[in-house]
């Protein structure tokens, strides 16, 4: 089996206020500095994912979130509740549109 995950970006974010959603809650946890990171996926040679990583050393998490691209657009995503501004951000600073029902 081969795997290949490549960096494609990355992004350094200043502190800013940043709101954490669950199922049942959402809150203000503050702002805090973190870093993004858009990968590319490859395995055994099959279609790649996207995806970006959302470190958050000072809450001391790491988001995943999956990205379903069409070219440079952002149709769908994964593994958060709603698309986070950060992740917006970073992704039309790389030239990225994001569809309407990601916003």
């Amino acid at each position: 089996m081969t795997y290949q995950l490549i960096e494609i970006a990355r992004m350094e974010l200043p502190s800013e206020p940043l709101i954490m959603e669950g199922s049942y809650i959402t809150r203000d946890v503050g702002a805090h500095a973190s870093t993004m990171i858009l990968y590319k996926e490859i395995q055994d040679g099959g279609d790649p994912h996207f995806s970006i990583e959302w470190d958050i050393p000072s809450l001391e998490m790491t988001e995943q979130i999956g990205l379903e691209l069409e070219g440079k657009r952002v149709v769908g995503y994964d593994g958060v509740m709603s698309f986070p501004h950060p992740a917006y951000k970073f992704l039309r600073g790389l030239g990225y549109r994001i569809a309407r029902d990601v916003e």
